[in-house]
């Protein structure tokens, strides 16, 4: 294990993926921008995000809530493994949710220490 306390050796703080500076309108189905799984350190920043509609969020999605691990303790939810994200100069408007959550901005269990 790195000495940055990370889960994954493959996840650092350098280099940051980026989506940065684009117009994303009228998707029907995923929501503008969705974030699946071990995105690390990922940076979604200077976009415009409107008129999006999703499942589990209309702008911008970053992970899944159905993610689950069955138990002898019953359903436990599992991590995507999207931790240190950083979510900001955008512009998020009139987007929608279809599942009940996030018209603009969702974030689900794994999405740690995110800004």
């Amino acid at each position: 294990m790195p000495a940055t306390g990370l889960r994954h050796p493959a996840a650092s703080a350098q280099p940051r993926a980026r989506i940065d500076g684009f117009g994303i309108e009228g998707a029907s189905q995923g929501g503008g921008i969705y974030v699946n799984g071990y995105a690390h350190y990922l940076e979604v920043s200077n976009n415009k995000v409107k008129l999006n509609s999703g499942d589990f969020g209309g702008g911008v999605t970053v992970g899944d809530p159905r993610l689950v691990l069955q138990t002898a303790a019953g359903l436990e939810y599992q991590s995507f493994e999207n931790d240190h994200i950083r979510i900001h100069n955008n512009q998020i408007v009139a987007n929608g949710g279809f599942g009940g959550a996030g018209a603009g901005v969702a974030l689900y269990t794994g999405a740690d220490f995110y800004e």
